[in-house]
């Protein structure tokens, strides 16, 4: 995790290869749970149950890039969320998109 700050966090992903768009949402998926390290609470299973408008908005180049995550909404145990993937040094946005999230009970 590179930073957290109140509905945001980023984090630096490395992936194996060139990565496709179902990895950067699996990637984000995944880094949603850096909200939860600095809470007390036990850390719960999550179903991606919705991925939508999910852009690649510049081809892919690189395997490491900063996935920046942000909470939009939170109902009970559903968490929705928008992401972006940015290059590891610089502001070029490749990658946006928004994803479900359902916290098993």
């Amino acid at each position: 995790m590179i930073r957290k700050q109140d509905n945001i966090v980023e984090v630096l992903c490395t992936f194996k290869d060139i990565p496709t768009l179902a990895m950067f949402i699996e990637a984000a998926a995944q880094a949603s749970a850096a909200f939860e390290i600095d809470n007390n609470i036990k850390l719960k299973i999550g179903f991606l149950t919705v991925a939508k408008d999910i852009k690649l908005l510049k081809d892919l180049k690189e395997k490491r890039y900063v996935l920046r995550v942000e909470i939009e909404a939170e109902i009970n145990n559903i968490k929705q969320f928008y992401f972006e993937a940015f290059e590891e040094f610089g502001d070029m946005k490749y990658v946006s998109g928004h994803f479900t999230l359902v916290l098993q009970e």
